[in-house]
């Protein structure tokens, strides 16, 4: 019999299923809600990157744009200097 009553007092003093379950949906919602957030914060950055990315990329393009153009009157102004010379 003392058992028995140790058993009940056992019982008693542990969580009711409903109080679990109920921790149990507020754990998944909050941890839902930090994904989200987790998420958006990865979606934000990676699309910051791309921008980035993209800027350099234009960045570069006008660089190289520029470095042939000079590349092309120097090789032009050795052409012209090199008839100069055979004429």
């Amino acid at each position: 019999m003392v058992r028995i009553n140790l058993i009940a007092e056992e019982v008693k003093s542990k969580a009711e299923k409903v109080d679990l379950d109920k921790l149990r949906l507020d754990l998944q919602k909050y941890v839902d809600r930090e994904c989200q957030k987790v998420e958006k914060q990865t979606n934000d950055l990676r699309n910051d990157l791309r921008n980035e990315l993209d800027r350099l990329r234009a960045e570069f393009e006008q660089h190289r744009a520029k470095d042939f153009m000079a590349l092309v009157d120097r090789v032009a102004a050795l052409e012209k200097q090199i008839k100069l010379l055979h004429s």
